[in-house]
């Protein structure tokens, strides 16, 4: 009968430590798997459409579209949108010839990186 229980305890703690290892293999794998998007998803803001339209090299429609753009951007970041801002932001810098480069991480947070198209 201690023979069984002995058994018992063995086969439940085993259990156990298999649960557990699943649980951190399932855990650490999304930390290493997960892609770097996932830690840099920046927080849009109107700084930079502001400065590009300071300097923007477009008159005219092409001027007029883009600070319509800027105007609904300006509403989603207030609405806390940022997929929407993300989208608008996009569109008005393309609009004013900027390509995006790769979202830069700093210390404490990331940004994107726009550059004038040649």
């Amino acid at each position: 009968m201690e023979a069984d229980m002995k058994r018992l305890v063995c086969v439940v703690a085993a259990g156990q430590a298999v649960a557990l290892s699943v649980a951190l293999s399932v855990a650490l794998s999304v930390v290493l798997v997960s892609p770097p998007a996932l830690a840099c998803n920046p927080q849009i803001t109107m700084s930079q459409v502001d400065n590009a339209l300071t300097s923007a090299r477009i008159k005219g429609s092409q001027l007029a579209d883009a600070n319509a753009l800027r105007d609904y951007m300006a509403e989603a970041v207030q609405k806390n949108d940022q997929r929407r801002a993300h989208h608008l932001e996009t569109q008005v810098m393309a609009l004013m010839g900027y390509v995006e480069d790769r979202p830069v991480s700093r210390s404490g947070g990331c940004s994107r990186v726009w550059t004038r198209k040649q």
